[in-house]
């Protein structure tokens, strides 16, 4: 508590000091005020141990400076306060605080002046404290304010130095993308060797502080030509004032310090008003991040100086012609410190990123790039792997394993779910979807055996059924759908080696299979399997070899047709589903190699097909027409990709996905009508994947599950 005594001024009485001005202060505030008892907090005396080099003023040109200036911490320059200025400060009598802030600079204070005591210096714990306090108003501000904390997330504004403007250059496009050299309550600068992160984080700046305070206190000799107070605030510029040298820290310092009687540990300190809204951190966020090309993730900071907390002065456009910096994220590399600059926080169309070693003068040493190199995992931003468009939410899923996996509405929910089938005796799983946000209900069926399975509702009972088809002779079965994840299991029998097709191709509601033989040996005749109420319809049907078959409705009928696609020069042909399982035969005539990407992409209700020739050659479009026409026209994709097709957007026409491993471009294209594509969104999908188009949630727009086998994260586009 405080007791009532003589203070123990450093030197004479302040400028602008008035006779009792200091006791009615004391008086005014006593009852409310957090005084001087507190225990260190953990981790602070770990981070003062280890005492910094023997600290002289000045720089080495300075006439006081006997010895080589040490390495010690620094603020960025700014001009001396006014006589004015430092009157305003005196005057003030309350001054608003940070609770958490407070009691990080009690705690830090507490252990480095026992330290210091130890060894000889009399320093108390409360007037390390207060010469600690003092400094953060005169560097982060308000000099004097009884309800505006100062906040710990200050970035320096006085230094317009080209080397902080993006790329090096004040003449840059990407101004807001900006270094800001000193940083926190007490605007440490360099050489020290801490990051931003550090600098704001009052916990680890205090000890800092704490520490370069008491060790030019405790060094001061009266050769330094300084004040014993001004040589210990020496490194912060904002301490000084045209009155002298640390007389604007002082001037807040006498208003604060109550020295209560003989001993040390009676010094108190009094006129601060402690605010809950201003913690450690001062409104950053610390997140989890991945550098692009790193395994390992790092822990990040993000900063956003429109959510600092306290004193938000220094984010005025108007209080110094340098930049504020765009939301930025600092991450402690090695020796390195790392900034980065997401264009969706900066508005800009690169992400920037800016290096300087770590203990450095950044003026000199900052290298500045441009291109994704950070994913932030906390919130799923910038460069991470599985990146969805900004209309699409996603997630991190994790299966583990390697499986040849199944889509289907399994438990006739009306959501889609997938069966982790794991060819071989290894084991299976079925996630059934259950709503969005909840976990999918794990099942575990057992299949045991290689097999070639089918998806589609073959009793038409609404609920989708899988056949396992063995290739070969092997055995064939049939698990019919029967709600809830069950099954009812039937064998079958194949007998022969097929590319089989499934599709409604007779418009009954119930899927069929039409086996196709790419090579006809005599043992396996094509046969087309039209489900009914008894099971399946067996009928041949002759097709010859080589072709390619690929399913969709392409006369918008709502019954499935067959596109018999010859690659090369090979003879190509298109049936159209009827009923009874009768086909309408036409020719069709594409020419070339190509891998067919079908959807209806222009919403007309037929599906069209999209004719991609990887890499460089001429790609085309068939969007179909009334009567089961096409009209064909080119298209530029330009690129090796994979692609998924499906209407991910919810627009009622279908979208492609173009992703390839690796670092190359990736895009999603919307359908539009007309046989346009718009490309609307850049992702990021850099490994193999294996992507399982469905309705995982109840949203319009259809989901993607992007398997990748093994332990490689997987990940889920949802909404």
């Amino acid at each position: 508590m405080y007791h009532h005594g003589v203070r123990r001024p450093w030197s004479a009485a302040h400028p602008g000091s008035r006779p009792g001005a200091g006791c009615r202060a004391v008086i005014a505030v006593s009852v409310s005020l957090l005084l001087l008892v507190a225990e260190p907090a953990a981790g602070v005396g770990s981070q003062a141990s280890q005492p910094p080099p023997v600290a002289t003023p000045g720089t080495a040109s300075d006439p006081t400076t006997t010895v080589p200036p040490p390495v010690e911490p620094t603020s960025s320059p700014r001009p001396p306060h006014s006589a004015a200025e430092v009157e305003t400060a005196a005057a003030a009598t309350v001054r608003a605080f940070g609770r958490q802030p407070y009691m990080d600079v009690l705690a830090a204070a507490a252990a480095e002046a026992a330290g210091r005591r130890a060894g000889g210096c009399a320093l108390s714990d409360a007037r390390l404290a207060g010469v600690m306090l003092a400094i953060t108003f005169t560097e982060a501000g308000p000099l004097a304010s009884s309800t505006v904390a100062p906040s710990p997330m200050t970035l320096s504004r006085w230094d317009g130095s080209a080397a902080l403007y993006s790329f090096g250059s004040t003449a840059t496009a990407y101004r807001t993308a900006f270094w800001h050299p000193g940083v926190g309550l007490w605007q440490f600068d360099h050489p020290w060797p801490n990051t931003a992160s550090e600098r704001i984080d009052t916990a680890s700046a205090a000890a800092l502080a704490a520490q370069v305070i008491a060790q030019r206190f405790c060094t001061w000799t009266s050769s330094t030509g300084l004040s014993q107070f001004a040589y210990s605030v020496r490194p912060w510029h904002g301490c000084d004032a045209a009155t002298g040298a640390g007389e604007a820290c002082r001037a807040i310092f006498l208003n604060h310090f109550a020295a209560n009687g003989a001993g040390l540990a009676d010094d108190g300190l009094v006129g601060f008003t402690l605010q809950d809204g201003v913690t450690r951190r001062g409104g950053t966020q610390g997140r989890t991040c991945r550098i692009v090309g790193q395994a390992a993730t790092v822990a990040c900071l993000y900063v956003d100086p429109s959510a600092a907390q306290g004193s938000r002065a220094w984010t005025s456009g108007g209080f110094s012609p340098n930049p504020i910096s765009s939301p930025f994220y600092v991450v402690r590399d090695g020796t390195a410190e790392r900034r980065y600059w997401l264009g969706e926080d900066s508005g800009y169309a690169i992400d920037i990123t800016a290096s300087a070693t770590i203990g450095s003068n950044p003026r000199s040493t900052l290298t500045w790039a441009s291109g994704e190199r950070l994913c932030d995992l906390s919130t799923l931003r910038g460069a991470c792997e599985l990146r969805a468009p900004s209309w699409k939410r996603w997630r991190y899923d994790q299966v583990n394993g390697t499986y040849a996996p199944l889509v289907g509405d399994f438990d006739g929910n009306g959501r889609s779910d997938i069966f982790w089938y794991a060819p071989g005796t290894a084991g299976d799983s079925l996630w059934l979807t259950r709503g969005t946000g909840v976990p999918p209900l794990k099942l575990a069926p057992r299949v045991d055996g290689r097999y070639a399975p089918l998806v589609g509702d073959f009793d038409g009972n609404g609920i989708d059924d899988i056949f396992w088809y063995g290739a070969g002779g092997a055995a064939d079965g049939l698990w019919l759908g029967a709600g809830g994840g069950s099954f009812v299991a039937s064998g079958q029998a194949v007998a022969g080696t097929y590319e089989p097709v499934v599709g409604d191709f007779d418009g009954d509601a119930r899927d069929d299979i039409f086996w196709y033989a790419t090579v006809d040996d005599g043992s396996s005749p094509e046969q087309l399997w039209l489900s009914g109420t008894q099971g399946f319809v067996v009928s041949p049907r002759a097709v010859r070899d080589g072709l390619a078959p690929f399913v969709g409705d392409f006369n918008g009928d709502g019954t499935a047709d067959i596109f018999w696609y010859g690659p090369g020069g090979a003879a190509d042909g298109l049936w159209f589903g009827r009923p009874g399982g009768a086909f309408l035969s036409s020719s069709r005539s594409v020419g070339g190699v190509y891998e067919p990407l079908v959807g209806d992409f222009d919403g007309n209700g037929r599906d069209d097909v999209l004719w991609y020739a990887r890499g460089f050659a001429a790609d085309w479009l068939w969007t179909a027409a009334a009567g089961g026409a096409f009209q064909t026209g080119p298209v530029t994709i330009n690129g090796t990709y994979r692609s998924v097709v499906g209407d991910i957007s919810g627009n009622g026409l279908d979208d492609i996905v173009w992703y390839a491993a690796g670092e190359a471009g990736d895009a999603v294209w919307l359908g539009a009508a007309g046989g346009t594509f718009r490309a609307d969104a850049d992702v990021r999908l850099a490994n193999r994947y294996v992507p399982l188009v469905g309705s995982f949630d109840s949203s319009t727009g259809l989901d993607i599950f992007w398997y990748a086998a093994g332990s490689v994260s997987d990940g889920l586009w949802f909404g």
